[in-house]
């Protein structure tokens, strides 16, 4: 078993160092290109401890809507089946309502809550495409999976439910945390279009998903008092933000 470990890791290397030449041929070593499209903040939660003792006795639920995800890229292929990338991205989502949820209580809904929250991300990502030669006599359409490891920085803006004892007051996080992404879709060489001097291979038009998460445990959530500057007695940890994506890209080859 051993052997067989030494031998695929030989395998890997040489495709990294030694690139095909059929590869060469097909594809341009680098590439830069942007992407936009729908975003979808998760849930995120916040639980209230029993201070006389230690344990869980509620949680509140912040709920987002629809929102949108900018970004570019610049990438570079090691070979047929692997490229690197470095990538930013601008990402806006609404709060739509926050639950106070206690146990043996009704859940209390405040539908006024009219919270946003934007994230700024830098990545690193790796990609495996898919992209064996006997695949490609019969379509141009090339799946593809990655992973990506960076920061992300969150800013969030809201305001507190009217039945708690802080009253309304303003609810602010603005923190840089270590972020990781998973990643996938489907890329397309377009055509060659002769009058712009673009040849076949040139633009890569590409369908994508991507799940980005921040990796710290909590996000720090303050409520504001307009009598005082902050009150730290009031503090939030919310669970981790983590966001889904659906978008389309365009990348250029040169």
């Amino acid at each position: 078993m051993q052997r067989v470990r030494f031998y695929f890791s030989i395998f890997l290397f040489s495709l990294i160092i030694f690139p095909g030449n059929v590869f060469a041929k097909e594809k341009n070593s680098y590439y830069i290109g942007a992407y936009g499209g729908w975003l979808k903040y998760q849930s995120t939660r916040m639980e209230y401890y029993d201070y006389q003792d230690p344990a869980i006795v509620g949680q509140r639920f912040y709920e987002f809507g629809a929102g949108y995800r900018l970004g570019a890229f610049a990438g570079k292929r090691i070979n047929r089946y692997f490229r690197v990338e470095l990538e930013y991205s601008y990402m806006r989502g609404k709060e739509e309502y926050m639950i106070d949820s206690f146990e043996g209580e009704v859940d209390i809904e405040n539908p006024h809550q009219v919270g946003r929250q934007i994230s700024h991300a830098a990545l690193l990502n790796a990609y495996l495409d898919l992209d064996f030669p006997a695949l490609r006599k019969f379509t141009n359409f090339i799946p593809y999976v990655g992973i990506g490891f960076g920061g992300m920085h969150i800013d969030y803006k809201g305001r507190d439910s009217e039945h708690l004892y802080t009253g309304i007051f303003a609810l602010r996080s603005d923190e840089w945390k270590i972020a990781g992404q998973l990643a996938g879709g489907v890329n397309y060489d377009l055509p060659a279009i002769e009058k712009a001097g673009i040849e076949y291979g040139d633009l890569t038009l590409g369908i994508n998903y991507k799940y980005l998460r921040m990796i710290s445990e909590k996000l720090e959530t303050v409520p504001v008092n307009p009598r005082e500057v902050e009150s730290d007695q009031y503090k939030l940890k919310r669970k981790p933000v983590a966001s889904h994506f659906v978008g389309l890209s365009l990348a250029y080859n040169f």
